[in-house]
This record gives structure tokens, C-alpha cells and sequence, in this order.
């Protein structure tokens, strides 16, 4: 139950920074699958890159979410981040500018100004919490200068993993349009298990 104890614990198991522990819990993936599934309703999913125990919460709380962030506006970046980096290979590189760019047009209205220090503040938040769980890797620069002048550069790499951030659905969310409607399909994909 080691290895189980590792899923629960952590938010993934990444091969590239612990490879002991990833064999470790892949040799024992079989043995715990099927107990989290019946006890839990968690998938286990595994890859060449990662092992993740997608953990959902019953219900939403208040101290839930990322952290590091302090408005919705960063949520809202990070999901442009997530987006862009759907677009890109594993491994494939990109400069800061490119990813302001698609932010900025992602946001209705443009309601994004990246002269306002706040703004570049809030996007260094997100560029950090994305370093934090590897879905990207600086390469070259840094994402502090930003925060000074909306024209410094740095370098990212893709990892990839960032396709598995978001959990996987089993229908279309594109008819979801209320946290109400997300409860429903929820509770319908439980009750026809």
C-alpha cells in the first residue's frame, strides 16, 4: 500500500524526477487499480511520463484550489496557459512573448493590459505555479524581469504534462454551462457505474 499511500499524497509521479518511485508504484498499478476505483471512483492513469491518481473531491470547499493564486483572474491564465500549451509538442520550446500574445487574444475584450505591474505580477504567479508542477521548464531568462518590463523574454520547454492537469471527461462539457450542470453529469456518470 506503499504506492498508494505515494498517489494519494502527491499530485503525480513524474518518471524524469523520480524513476524509483514511479517503477515502484507502476509494478504495483494492477494491485490498487481496481481497489480505487470501487473504494474512491479514482482513475489511475499512466503514461510513459507520469503516474496520476485523479482525486475528486465530493464536494467543492472553500480551501480547495491553487494556492499560490489570489484572484480569478489568474485561474483564468492558467487555463490560457493550459490551452496553449495543448498547441505545442512535448519538449517543444516557446518565448514569453508568444504566450502573452495568446493570452491577450484569449481574453474577451481585451480586457488583458500587460503594461499594468498587477497584471504581469499575476501572470509570474501562474508562469511559477506551472514551474512548480513541471508542466513547463525555463530554459533560458527568468520570469522575474517580466514582473519590471512587459518586453523581457525568457525561454520554456513543454514537458507534457500538462494535458493531464484537467481531468478527463467522459461526455461532451461543451453543454455544461452552470456549476449546476457539472453536478448533474457527475452525479449521472456515478449512478450508471
Amino acid at each position: 500500500m506503499d504506492a498508494l499511500q505515494e498517489l494519494l499524497k502527491r499530485k503525480w509521479i513524474l518518471r524524469k524526477e523520480d524513476p524509483d518511485l514511479y517503477n515502484m508504484v507502476r509494478d504495483s498499478v494492477k494491485e490498487i487499480r481496481k481497489f480505487v476505483q470501487e473504494k474512491f471512483g479514482y482513475m489511475i492513469i499512466v503514461t510513459p511520463y507520469l503516474i496520476k491518481l485523479e482525486k475528486i473531491p465530493g464536494y467543492v470547499e472553500e480551501w480547495m484550489g491553487i494556492q499560490e493564486f489570489q484572484s480569478v483572474q489568474e485561474y483564468q491564465m492558467f487555463c490560457f496557459v493550459l490551452l496553449f500549451l495543448e498547441s505545442k509538442e512535448r519538449e517543444e520550446q516557446f518565448v514569453l512573448s508568444s504566450l502573452t500574445e495568446y493570452i491577450q487574444m484569449q481574453f474577451q475584450d481585451g480586457v488583458i493590459d500587460w503594461t499594468h505591474f498587477n497584471t504581469r505580477r499575476q501572470l509570474v504567479r501562474v508562469l511559477k505555479y506551472c514551474l512548480s508542477i513541471h508542466i513547463i521548464e525555463l530554459d533560458d531568462g527568468s520570469e522575474e524581469g517580466f514582473i519590471k518590463n512587459k518586453d523581457t523574454e525568457a525561454l520554456y520547454e513543454n514537458t507534457g504534462y500538462s494535458r493531464y492537469v484537467i481531468r478527463n471527461f467522459a461526455h461532451d462539457i461543451m453543454d455544461i454551462h452552470s456549476l449546476e450542470d457539472i453536478k448533474k453529469s457527475e452525479w449521472l456518470m456515478l449512478a450508471y457505474k
